[in-house]
């Protein structure tokens, strides 16, 4: 794999968050994390009417990940994510929301926005930098090794 790729693949119980690779809820299942980092995959009822709903994920990694934690909404229909993005920000983590300009799709960022839980707005194409930024800096490595 190619220096600075990102592997992407589907999360399976008992997954911890490792370096390079993102992990994707499985079709049905929400995907939440223990106070230890592993995922946990659960049917628990809906969040914003999605199973998965990333309502379920950020909430979970608030509470396992705390003031380490950088959440990023995208593009998508609706409000899920909305509820988790003020966990994240009630456990000191920082919010991104995609801007309107190059979203596909302007509900679930708009709703984090207009609550006023984005820390910041930022087009896709900037959003890897944005988050370079803010995880290379001396506070959040910090944080991240607590």
């Amino acid at each position: 794999m190619p220096e600075g790729a990102i592997e992407v693949r589907e999360a399976t119980l008992g997954d911890r968050l490792e370096r390079g690779v993102a992990l994707v809820a499985p079709a049905g299942s929400h995907l939440a994390f223990s106070l230890t980092g592993r995922v946990i995959l659960n049917q628990e009822p809906r969040s914003a009417g999605f199973r998965p709903s990333i309502n379920v994920t950020l909430r979970s990694a608030a509470r396992s990940f705390g003031p380490a934690m950088i959440a990023v909404l995208l593009t998508g229909m609706g409000y899920d994510g909305l509820e988790g993005a003020a966990h994240v920000k009630n456990a000191g983590g920082i919010v991104l929301a995609e801007h309107e300009s190059s979203c596909v799709v302007y509900g679930m960022p708009r709703q984090v926005i207009e609550a006023g839980l984005a820390d910041m707005v930022v087009p896709l194409s900037l959003m890897s930098r944005a988050l370079l930024r803010l995880a290379s800096s001396p506070l959040r490595r910090r944080l991240a090794r607590v």
